[in-house]
């Protein structure tokens, strides 16, 4: 698997892209690290999207997305992230790794990852 490191002033527009490309994907979102026991906040949910928060309220902070049903969202915050990577293992898009500065680190993983320009085609 091949972790790519997106640069911190690509990250509003990266997550914005990603959201668009994943929109109802099935995904599972783990936390684990720092002073956290490793464990799974959601299970195959469908991934809404992921932002990343410059300004306001929730100032810097990445904010994931995931449909629970009846049009409502489950929303996973992570404050101060300070690392965004997208895992890419042959070609097929795994999903997401980000470090917060706690010490954390959230993952989301697609159960049926796709090669990204079979997504782009649909």
């Amino acid at each position: 698997m091949h972790a790519q490191e997106i640069p911190r002033q690509e990250w509003v527009r990266f997550c914005n892209d990603y959201s668009r490309q994943h929109d109802g994907w099935l995904a599972s979102v783990r936390v684990k690290g720092g002073s956290v026991v490793d464990h799974v906040e959601a299970e195959s949910m469908p991934f809404r999207g992921v932002s990343y928060e410059e300004k306001g309220t929730e100032k810097d902070s990445i904010a994931i997305f995931l449909n629970k049903g009846n049009k409502e969202d489950e929303t996973h915050i992570i404050s101060h992230p300070t690392r965004l990577r997208q895992e890419v293992d042959d070609g097929r898009d795994r999903g997401l790794e980000i470090e917060a500065r706690d010490g954390t680190t959230t993952l989301i993983r697609f159960k049926n990852p796709s090669v990204p320009e079979m997504v782009d085609r649909m």
